[in-house]
């Protein structure tokens, strides 16, 4: 039988009570940011009192899935019963695939999918209403994801390094351009695991993901680790899974980070150690790794309270390719500050003509979304044919290829 409770804390949040056949409890809470309301749910094992401060296992779910979901698929609550974590599961809201096209639930992760909404700046607010709610340890706040969860993750690894201590991410990784712009504030320890034969990323990369050696690659490189890495193949447990593991350990990395990539041999896009559903490998279990992961590795200095928003992560200012491209009658143009800028976006036709400015003006640092309905500065519809959009932000400067077609 399932009971359920609800209560209102003295915050914001709305408390659902509901508990399961587990040791722990679950909870859903609620807040709102910008006008949307937002949920999340909480596993608190049994041993926790409130008496003293936990860590933290903010756990992301993937594309098309929901918090429930992902926290049945994981099964994360039963090893956060021995290991003390609280886990936290966010429900994310619609969002486009920028790739694909198409549009289901998942996290607005900057130039992979679009949004009308900033899951950045949820996942401060979502540390805040956590912090509210729970005795929390806040140098021992970590993410995980699937797919992309993970990709959510290891941009917060980039954007939000002085906000969370560590960050692993299971079949997901960074983008091209990703790895091109990002800059994480810090050396921050991060865990990778990809399966070699995931049919949503090819081991090699192809033309819209990169290799799924590249992610643990960019942050070895970002934490300073020497170019030599230690390559273990893990005893094959399970003979019945088709499956092996090989540790790859980047060494030497500065501030005591460490960065480790379990590349799955034959390995689909699922979460080791999970019976359900499809083939997993069994020679590990991800909660296992991931949650002494994060006990090895806390944050440095200790997390910072989430006042304001902090993107020292973005290494300089870029603007994404617009989407749909080519549209008709409306395309989204993204784009990224890593400090406070004078900024112009200006549309320009093939022949050099002023079209239309969609900014001017001085603006914060962050995330930015845009909407450029093929209309001129007078408000006159434009011609079906080529357009281009030009950022200049101080002295940044960055253009991209438009199709607008009646």
């Amino acid at each position: 039988m399932i009971r359920i409770i609800i209560n209102i804390s003295i915050v914001i949040s709305i408390i659902t009570k509901i508990c399961f056949c587990q040791t722990g409890t679950v909870f859903t809470h609620s807040f709102t940011h910008f006008d949307t309301t937002r949920t999340y749910k909480t596993y608190t094992p049994a041993t926790y009192t409130g008496q003293n401060a936990w860590p933290v296992i903010i756990n992301f779910h993937g594309y098309t899935h929901t918090a429930d979901l992902h926290m049945n698929y994981t099964v994360m609550n039963v090893d956060a019963d021995t290991a003390e974590f609280l886990v936290v599961y966010p429900q994310g809201l619609v969002v486009t695939d920028l790739i694909w096209g198409d549009s289901d639930y998942g996290w607005n992760v900057p130039g992979a999918y679009s949004a009308g909404h900033n899951d950045i700046s949820f996942t401060e607010e979502l540390i805040n209403d956590i912090k509210s709610n729970y005795n929390v340890d806040s140098s021992r706040i970590h993410v995980t994801g699937f797919s992309t969860g993970a990709e959510m993750v290891f941009y917060l690894g980039c954007v939000l390094a002085d906000k969370v201590a560590s960050v692993a991410g299971v079949s997901g990784g960074l983008y091209y351009h990703h790895l091109d712009s990002l800059q994480p504030s810090r050396p921050i320890s991060a865990l990778v695991i990809f399966g070699t034969d995931d049919p949503w990323f090819p081991e090699a990369g192809d033309q819209n993901y990169p290799p799924i050696a590249a992610t643990p690659s960019f942050f070895a490189h970002a934490n300073g680790c020497i170019s030599d890495s230690l390559v273990t193949d893990l005893p094959n447990i399970n003979t019945e899974d088709s499956s092996t593991v090989t540790l790859i350990t980047y060494q030497n990395c500065e501030a005591e980070t460490e960065v480790l990539f379990y590349r799955i041999n034959n390995g689909k896009h699922r979460w080791p150690g999970v019976t359900t559903p499809g083939l997993s490998n069994r020679d590990i279990s991800a909660n296992d790794e991931i949650m002494k992961f994060f006990q090895a590795n806390p944050h440095p200095t200790g997390a910072v309270q989430i006042d304001d928003h902090d993107f020292s992560g973005i290494a300089e200012p870029s603007l994404y390719e617009n989407h749909p491209n080519p549209f008709n009658p409306t395309t989204t143009i993204n784009y990224d500050l890593p400090e406070i800028s004078n900024v112009n976006i200006t549309i320009y036709d093939v022949t050099g003509r002023e079209v239309v400015t969609l900014e001017n003006e001085e603006q914060l640092a962050g995330h930015y979304e845009i909407n450029w309905s093929g209309v001129d500065q007078s408000g006159n519809q434009v011609t079906t044919g080529v357009y281009f959009t030009r950022l200049q932000a101080g002295q940044y400067s960055q253009t991209i290829k438009m199709l607008y077609l009646k």
